[in-house]
């Protein structure tokens, strides 16, 4: 029995010993552990600390470049704007060189008849193709214009026409005529028919001494009955004289008659062509002009826009006459401004 209590009390003992060395060595691990979670702790946050560093760093970098970056573009765009600005002024200089920059002469006697100079100004009109109320109603709102601009100076009116209705060519002349400025008529190349009538009727008429000048009798297409006919001849006879009789004393004519004989003594078709030389000499101009001297300001583009309409309206003539091979009678090419027009145009 003795031996019994003796046993279980050395196994109390054990037990006793046993928690205490759990309850100490508890603690312990728990410092421990502690002690580990806190170093762990550290490290994280030194790693955080090494990180942000980095992104600060990177941040940084990444703003540095974008200023550089705005920088460059700055200096491009500053680059791109004076490229610009010297292309601009290149291109003004260039406007610049197709202009002729002049004081126009405006002269109340621009004609020099000694050396046959005819200085011309910016007041200056003129009539390239066939008379019709068009051309005619454009040349008579210019004359109206230069002179309400600056009366008492003189229009000049350049003429290249084989003619056309008789009724604007009469309006024309009288605008022509009755303009409180005088109106200059200059024939560079041709004038011929209407055209022709005016240049003769004009008060101040010139032409270069190789133009051309054309007479021929007025025509027309008419039908009906011989009663019709007859009445229609009768008219057309009224406006031959209205055309010619003005210019038959000039030319030394007594009468239509006599005029009409000459038209077909100096050429078979009646289409009597004669150059300004020689045509000062039967007083069908006024005046030779040798010279012509343009002191108005111009641009090249005027000319070579000019040129241009010749060359493609001649272009277009050669590609009409390669397509119509039967040739065109000059009926063909009137065009009549009213019921009772007549056509005094030169159609080859």
């Amino acid at each position: 029995m003795m031996q019994v209590h003796l046993r279980v009390f050395i196994l109390f003992l054990f037990l006793t010993q046993s928690f205490t060395n759990i309850a100490t060595e508890t603690p312990k691990r728990t410092r421990s552990d502690q002690e580990q979670l806190s170093e762990n702790n550290d490290d994280q946050s030194e790693d955080s600390s090494a990180t942000a560093e980095e992104e600060d760093e990177e941040i940084l970098e990444l703003n540095a470049s974008r200023k550089k970056a705005r920088i460059s573009n700055e200096i491009l765009e500053s680059e791109i704007q004076k490229t610009t600005l010297q292309i601009e002024k290149m291109r003004k200089e260039r406007e610049l060189n197709r202009y002729v920059f002049s004081t126009s002469s405006y002269e109340k006697k621009p004609y020099k008849p000694k050396k046959q100079t005819l200085n011309v100004s910016d007041r200056k009109i003129h009539l390239d193709g066939p008379i019709n109320r068009e051309t005619t109603d454009r040349i008579i709102r210019q004359i109206n214009f230069y002179n309400n601009k600056k009366r008492g100076y003189p229009i000049f009116l350049f003429i290249n026409s084989p003619g056309g209705s008789v009724i604007q060519g009469f309006k024309l002349l009288d605008a022509i005529n009755y303009c409180p400025s005088p109106v200059y008529v200059i024939v560079k190349e041709f004038a011929a028919s209407m055209a022709a009538v005016i240049t003769a009727q004009a008060k101040l008429s010139f032409a270069l001494e190789n133009a051309i000048l054309l007479f021929h009798e007025p025509s027309t297409l008419t039908h009906g009955n011989t009663s019709n006919l007859r009445e229609n001849l009768d008219f057309m006879e009224d406006i031959e004289q209205k055309l010619m009789g003005p210019l038959l004393e000039k030319f030394n004519y007594t009468s239509i008659e006599e005029w009409r004989k000459d038209l077909y003594k100096n050429s078979v078709t009646g289409d009597w062509t004669e150059f300004a030389g020689d045509a000062i000499k039967l007083k069908w101009v006024n005046n030779i002009v040798k010279e012509i001297r343009d002191t108005s300001s111009f641009t090249l583009e005027e000319n070579q826009d000019q040129d241009q309409k010749y060359d493609s309206e001649e272009d277009s003539n050669k590609g009409k006459k390669k397509k119509t091979k039967k040739k065109k009678s000059r009926q063909a090419a009137v065009t009549y401004e009213s019921p009772f027009d007549f056509n005094f145009i030169y159609s080859k």
